[in-house]
């Protein structure tokens, strides 16, 4: 048999989807509990996510976002997010509506595919991979993973249940 060398990094998510049935309401996955990934210029030093997910309708809202920083080159990476929820299959159908690296002189496309996993919907995650419009050789790729928090939540996220509990 012949063998293939992959000589490029991989990367991969693994973790059991959400049953969405009993799933409603809007929640936001911000919380990055995990971003693991490179670019054509270093690796991804930290991001940020906001990620809104409509499970009533189906929808991402249209207001979600993706910002990533490479500290070894200084470069910044941003795009905006907005797409669908395909409840039997616990997947997000996302588009990358608009991004930018460093600047909006260099658009940037790509693709983020996501799932949502676990009980109760707590994470959402999957993969990304990024590029300067017309220059595929200056990328970003990698994984995500952020755990959500109900858009319509009054209390501190700082607090413990406990805490929460005895402010009722």
């Amino acid at each position: 048999k012949q063998k293939t060398l992959i000589d490029e990094h991989a990367y991969w998510l693994v973790g059991r989807k959400t049953l969405i049935p009993e799933v409603s309401g809007s929640f936001a996955y911000d919380k990055l509990v995990m971003l693991h990934g490179e670019s054509a210029s270093g690796p991804i030093s930290y991001g940020n996510l906001q990620l809104v997910v409509d499970f009533s309708t189906g929808s991402v809202i249209d207001d979600s976002c993706f910002e990533f920083y490479i500290d070894s080159s200084n470069d910044f990476w941003s795009i905006d997010l907005s797409g669908s929820f395909l409840s039997q299959y616990s997947r997000l159908d996302l588009n990358v509506d608009s991004g930018y690296k460093n600047s909006t002189t260099a658009p940037v496309t790509g693709v983020v595919t996501g799932n949502i996993y676990g009980s109760d919907s707590v994470g959402a995650g999957g993969a990304i991979h990024l590029w300067v419009d017309g220059t595929p050789s200056d990328y970003l790729t990698g994984i995500y993973l952020a755990e959500k928090r109900a858009v319509d939540n009054t209390f501190d996220a700082r607090l413990t249940a406990t805490e929460e509990y005895y402010l009722k």
